[in-house]
C-alpha cells in the first residue's frame, strides 16, 4: 500500500481504535502530520517576513495566511485519526491501547510546568522527565508486529512475509518413476517339419 492510500485508509478509520496497524501505517501517518506541521511553521514565518511590522492577525488575512489556517484546521481534524492509529499500533505489538493515556497526561503536566514560576534548570528537568512517556510510546511503536493473531485481530497485511516455516512445509511426495521394463518375449519356436526323403517308389509301396 502506497503513502497516499495509507493516509486515506487512516482517515477512513479515524474513529476506529479497534484492530491493528502496521509500522508502515503508523509512521506514514506520523510523517504526514509532521509535513503539515512543517508547512504551517514555514508559511507562517514567511508571511511574517512579508508583512514585517504588521500584526499576526493582519498577516493571516493574506492568501498564504488563509492557507495556513486551512492547514491548521486539517491538522486539528486529523488528531482523532492520529490517536486511533496509535492505539491500533499498540495493539499490533500485543499491548493495550490504554497506554496512550500516559503521554496525554504527560502533555498536561508539561503545560502546567511551563506556566509555573520555577527555576529554569528545575523546570527543564521536570519537563524533560514528563516528556519520557512520549519517547517510550514512540519506541514501543518501532517494535515489529506480534507474529501471530492476538485478541486485537490478525497480523496486518504489510507485516506478513513470504517466509514459510520449514516445519510447516510438508515434504512433497516424490512419486517414483515407473520404469517400464521391456520384456523381450522369446521368439516362438516353430515345430520342425520332418522331411521324409523317399528314395524310390518301391519303398513307398512296401510301406503301404
Amino acid at each position: 500500500m502506497g503513502f497516499f492510500c495509507t493516509i486515506a485508509d487512516c482517515y477512513k478509520k479515524m474513529f476506529v481504535p479497534n484492530g491493528r496497524a502496521s509500522r508502515r501505517e503508523f509512521w506514514y501517518f506520523q510523517l504526514y502530520m509532521f509535513l503539515i506541521y512543517i508547512a504551517v511553521v514555514s508559511l507562517f514565518a514567511q508571511v511574517l517576513t512579508w508583512t514585517y511590522g504588521r500584526s499576526s492577525v493582519t498577516a493571516l488575512g493574506t492568501a498564504p495566511g488563509f492557507l495556513i489556517m486551512l492547514l491548521i484546521l486539517v491538522y486539528i481534524l486529523s488528531l482523532p485519526a492520529l490517536f486511533c492509529v496509535t492505539v491500533r499500533r499498540l495493539h499490533d505489538t500485543n499491548v493495550s491501547g490504554w497506554w496512550i493515556v500516559c503521554p496525554l497526561l504527560s502533555f498536561l503536566i508539561v503545560q502546567i510546568l511551563a506556566q509555573m514560576d520555577l527555576d529554569y534548570g528545575w523546570k527543564a528537568f521536570w519537563i524533560g522527565l514528563a516528556s519520557l512517556p512520549f519517547i517510550i510510546i514512540l519506541l514501543w511503536c518501532l517494535k515489529p508486529s506480534y507474529p501471530k493473531e492476538n485478541h486485537y485481530g490478525p497480523v496486518p497485511d504489510e507485516e506478513k512475509t513470504d517466509v514459510v516455516n520449514p516445519e510447516e512445509v510438508k515434504a512433497e511426495e516424490v512419486k517414483p518413476i515407473e520404469e517400464k521394463a521391456v520384456v523381450e518375449k522369446p521368439e516362438e519356436v516353430k515345430p520342425a517339419v520332418e522331411k521324409v526323403i523317399i528314395d524310390s517308389t518301391e519303398d513307398l509301396k512296401a510301406e503301404d
